[in-house]
């Protein structure tokens, strides 16, 4: 899987290229320079909100869609654009318990949010 860095309005973001998603990509973003561009009618947004115990930074925690790493946690930009459909989120952090929740991704003009709670 190639990974290439781009910027997207004010906040840099990695995206996925990989010749298994060049035609049903899962994430999407500023980066179609390879790849076939996708309708904005094509994808939804999905805003993960976490929280853990208080003690805990959710910072570390690792944000998973259909199996595929997307990032870690990121308070100044929680919001994922999905290709829409079902998509399965996993948020892992050491030391937490799993957090996996099936959503169905809406699309355009929907603005989904997922509050995750992580649990010892």
């Amino acid at each position: 899987m190639a990974v290439s860095r781009a910027s997207w309005q004010h906040v840099n973001l990695f995206c996925l290229e990989h010749s298994h998603y060049e035609h049903d990509p899962l994430f999407l973003c500023s980066c179609v320079a390879a790849g076939p561009a996708v309708s904005k009618t094509d994808v939804g947004n999905l805003e993960i909100n976490t929280r853990a115990p208080q003690s805990v930074d959710v910072q570390y925690a690792r944000i998973y869609v259909d199996d595929i790493f997307i990032g870690n946690v990121s308070a100044r930009m929680p919001v994922l654009h999905l290709k829409k459909g079902k998509r399965l989120v996993r948020v892992e952090m050491d030391g937490m318990k799993t957090y996996r929740e099936a959503i169905e991704i809406l699309g355009e003009p929907n603005h989904q949010v997922l509050n995750v709670m992580l649990t010892h």
